[in-house]
């Protein structure tokens, strides 16, 4: 299991992977955004 923590912009994340965000309300709706729309 390896841990990034800030993944640089042009990280890829894979089928499987666990993400764990914190931040604001807005911060969070963002990624999640950027999750699902890529």
């Amino acid at each position: 299991t390896e841990v990034f923590a800030s993944p640089r912009p042009d990280f890829t994340f894979h089928a499987g992977d666990i993400v764990v965000v914190v931040g604001t309300d807005e911060g969070v709706a963002g990624i999640s955004q950027i999750l699902v729309s890529g």
